[in-house]
């Protein structure tokens, strides 16, 4: 059998080791991205990746995702290449929260499980008080019932963000990608938010911000410049 079809990648407590080893990325058109760009995160380092729009920031959380191929040099999970790994594996335990996600038409609850059925209503409640959902689901007669329309049509900017947020952190996730997790929250959910990723996560996680509050709350910085490590 080949590799990627004998390496799920083990469930474990503790967060993903990664490594990026001289990794090259272009997308289609030519537009290249990641100039052999070398980084490691020990398991459950909390990182914060910054630098100027088109720096290559959101596309070392794509390439983590396992979505792209395509990619000279190579992304270790755990010191094993990311392509031997199945997607569903890497998928399962990775809480993804991107710019190019949206709210589906279904319930408030299936946006906010995606439908895994081992995520219990307390859970999601607890992450809800935390993130400041809790009033707007208070606030619908249906509750957790309450139909969402596709693309998260009336509802405001910090609901829909916070749904997303809230999708990326449920479950046992060993790695948390999150692109702009605070973008259109209040300031009080925000230190609250900071605080748990710090106190209550186990898992390796990786912050794609401009965000100066998420970089102090991080134990480390990547400053990134056309796809290079300005400082680390």
């Amino acid at each position: 059998p080949k590799a990627k079809e004998a390496l799920p990648w083990k469930k474990k407590q503790a967060g993903v080791a990664i490594c990026f080893d001289d990794v090259s990325f272009e997308y289609a058109g030519g537009n290249r991205v990641l100039n052999n760009l070398s980084f490691t995160v020990q398991p459950g380092q909390h990182i914060a990746v910054m630098g100027k729009s088109g720096s290559g920031k959101s596309t070392i959380l794509r390439l983590l995702t396992g979505a792209f191929k395509d990619f000279n040099g190579n992304v270790l999970l755990d010191d094993v290449p990311i392509g031997n790994y199945s997607l569903n594996s890497i998928r399962s335990q990775t809480g993804i929260l991107l710019n190019a996600q949206d709210i589906f038409k279904g319930s408030l609850l299936d946006n906010l499980t995606m439908g895994n059925e081992a995520i219990t209503i307390g859970e999601v409640t607890a992450i809800a008080n935390v993130t400041g959902l809790t009033e707007f689901v208070q606030a619908q007669k249906e509750g957790y019932d309450t139909l969402l329309d596709p693309a998260g049509k009336k509802l405001s900017k910090k609901v829909v963000q916070t749904i997303l947020l809230i999708r990326a952190l449920l479950g046992n996730h060993r790695l948390l990608l999150l692109e702009e997790p605070l973008h259109d929250l209040d300031s009080i959910y925000a230190q609250r938010i900071l605080a748990y990723l710090k106190n209550d996560i186990n898992a390796t996680i990786i912050i794609a911000t401009g965000n100066a509050e998420i970089a102090q709350a991080c134990e480390k910085v990547l400053w990134l410049n056309k796809g290079s490590i300005a400082a680390a």
